[in-house]
């Protein structure tokens, strides 16, 4: 998945609100840190401007968007989502979808 802001400078000209929704953004995601459906989650400091960034691992594309909905996050940034091909693997696990959180591009991850 692709966290996308909602403007060019979000990092670095954070409201306190936003920066509280940041910050439940975070908290929201941890639970799925342990469980391992989010595998990589975090900024990308890209010279162009700085995005969000998340592999997640699901079974299907249609668990992505709920996952997304709830994220405090999605109420003042856009996510985007693109599919993996399946070739990715995760030590034993094969990952068939990989969710990138970033600008307006994104992807999401699928285990099997």
């Amino acid at each position: 998945m692709k966290l996308n802001p909602s403007r060019p400078d979000f990092a670095q000209t954070m409201t306190e609100a936003e920066k509280e929704i940041m910050q439940q953004h975070v908290a929201y995601w941890k639970p799925f840190m342990q469980q391992r459906i989010m595998l990589i989650l975090g900024p990308v400091l890209d010279p162009k401007g700085m995005y969000g960034l998340g592999i997640i691992a699901v079974d299907s594309e249609d668990e992505v968007a709920p996952l997304i909905n709830n994220d405090p996050a999605s109420k003042i940034n856009q996510y985007g989502i693109l599919p993996n091909d399946g070739n990715c693997s995760r030590d034993i696990v094969s990952i068939n979808f990989v969710a990138i959180n970033y600008k307006t591009n994104s992807s999401k991850t699928n285990v099997g």
